[in-house]
This record gives C-alpha cells, sequence and structure tokens, in this order.
C-alpha cells in the first residue's frame, strides 16, 4: 500500500510539576540540583533544575535554502531507541547511545566529523553525564578539530 509523505509535522511537549510525588522522589534519589541550576557536563555539575514549561515546533518537508529567511536549518536523519538496561535510573546506557548515534549518521550519510552539536540527556549529575557523553566522545566523535558543541575539553569528559 503506497504511503504519502509526511509534509509537516507538529511537535510539542509540556511539563507541569503538579504531585509533590514527583517532587519528593527526586529530593530522595538526590537528582536536584541544590543551587537550583543544572550545569551539565561540568565540573559543578550536581544535580538538574525542574521547572514548568511548554514549546512547539513546525517541521516541513523540502529542500534546504539558504536565502530563505523561514529556513532554520535540515534535519538529516532521525532515529530513535530504548536505552535498554543499564544500572540505575540515572545511570544512561553508552553503548546504546553509540549504536544509535552511528545508525543516525549512516542514514545521513554524514561522518562523525561533519557534526557541530549533539543533543544529549544532560542531567547535570556527575554519574550519568559521563556515562552518556564518553562513549560518544571518545568512541563514535573522535579524531576532530573542534569539539562538539557542548562537550568541549573544559568540560568533566577530559581524558
Amino acid at each position: 500500500m503506497p504511503q504519502d509523505p509526511l509534509d509537516a509535522c507538529l511537535i510539542a511537549g509540556i511539563s507541569l510539576n503538579v504531585s509533590p510525588g514527583t517532587w519528593a522522589g527526586n529530593c530522595a534519589g538526590a537528582m536536584l540540583s541544590f543551587r537550583g541550576r543544572c550545569f551539565s557536563f561540568n565540573n559543578t555539575a550536581d544535580g538538574y533544575g525542574r521547572g514548568e514549561g511548554c514549546a512547539a515546533a513546525v517541521l516541513g518537508r523540502g529542500e534546504y535554502d539558504q536565502d530563505d529567511d523561514t529556513t532554520c536549518g535540515t534535519l538529516a536523519a532521525s532515529h530513535s531507541n530504548s536505552d535498554g538496561r543499564s544500572a540505575s535510573l540515572t545511570a544512561p546506557n553508552g553503548p546504546a547511545q553509540q549504536r544509535l548515534l552511528r545508525a543516525a549518521l549512516t542514514e545521513a550519510r554524514l561522518q562523525p566529523t561533519d557534526l557541530d552539536i549533539y543533543e544529549a540527556h544532560g542531567t547535570g549529575t556527575s554519574l550519568g553525564d559521563p556515562i552518556e557523553v564518553r562513549p560518544l566522545r571518545f568512541r563514535v566523535l573522535t579524531q576532530r578539530e573542534n569539539p562538539v558543541l557542548g562537550l568541549g575539553d573544559d568540560l568533566l569528559l577530559e581524558d
């Protein structure tokens, strides 16, 4: 059965903290920053800051036109996965994230050196951040002239 291509999609998300149980669980797990700010991938990270909010974006099909002011960028590939088994809720699965990034790079026909930015979970914890980023930085995003934005050399992810 033929499928029509998706011409555009609306992406939206919302986070509301309406239950005290969320806060109690985050406090019991020592996940919240004592300073109320998230310092992801930084030596001063002590947890993350919770907040409420919403966001929405429209992604449309088309070719990238650098002369069109309404075009912000091009999405070359998109993948998702389950982190699978890991040590705990706050401990990501590095090998699963490596496989995901390699699959997206393959689909987009890009090399790791073509990336300028990488979106990560970034909990701002001294346990989760290095587990999430070290395998990507040192096993996938290697041999770079410039650091990937957010994974710079001045952060806790040094050799």
